[in-house]
């Protein structure tokens, strides 16, 4: 496929190692619909992705969402806020540990295909963990490392809402996600961090 990121499977193949594990058969069915809207916003992002330097990006930041982003932030708030940043990150480690469990649940009771999957127009930029779309990983973890970092630095408060927007972005513009996976996901960080926050005050751990 021209203009194809390097080192990244066409989306030819990876629509076929899908056919191969079969999530791509005729009996699959999701178990969420999409709606035309969805999927005309998910090729508006895809469009913006079709420069070198929007795919590039667009990759960069799912990459980092993969989990590289986190260590380096809880190492500079701790940095930065010394011994207050340590129940923070606990906590926050915590809460993305129990959403990553409840994800995986979730993933699989709704099934539902990812925009690349859907649309052959659409590129599947980087591999996938699964191809069960909804709700996004991605934006669970992000939005409960932020709820978990702001309280102890709001100065970040500026960064936040434009990385969101970024990393959702990049969700979509790969191909993997829906809109409403992208607010699923964040939600469920929500929804989340909040109890465990509680329980940790309760206990005394923070």
């Amino acid at each position: 496929m021209s203009g194809a990121y390097e080192g990244a499977p066409a989306s030819s193949d990876l629509r076929s190692i899908a056919r191969n594990d079969g999530v791509m058969s005729k009996e699959r069915s999701d178990s969420i619909p999409v709606k035309t809207w969805e999927l005309q916003f998910v090729r508006h992002c895809a469009r913006l992705a079709r420069s070198r330097g929007g795919r590039a990006l667009a990759i960069a930041v799912s990459k980092l969402g993969n989990g590289w982003l986190y260590p380096p932030l809880a190492v500079a708030l701790v940095a930065a806020a010394g011994a207050r940043a340590w129940p923070a990150v606990l906590v926050g480690g915590a809460s993305i540990a129990v959403g990553q469990g409840i994800l995986v649940v979730l993933k699989r009771w709704c099934c539902r295909s990812r925009p690349c999957q859907a649309a052959e127009d659409l590129e599947c930029l980087l591999p996938v963990q699964d191809w069960n779309s909804f709700p996004s990983g991605h934006m669970m973890t992000l939005t409960t490392a932020m709820a978990s970092v702001l309280p102890v630095c709001p100065m970040l408060a500026w960064v936040a809402g434009p990385l969101w927007g970024l990393m959702a972005w990049a969700r979509m513009a790969c191909g993997h996600h829906y809109p409403s996976d992208v607010l699923a996901g964040t939600a469920l960080g929500l929804v989340v961090y909040y109890p465990v926050l509680a329980l940790a005050v309760g206990a005394d751990l923070v």
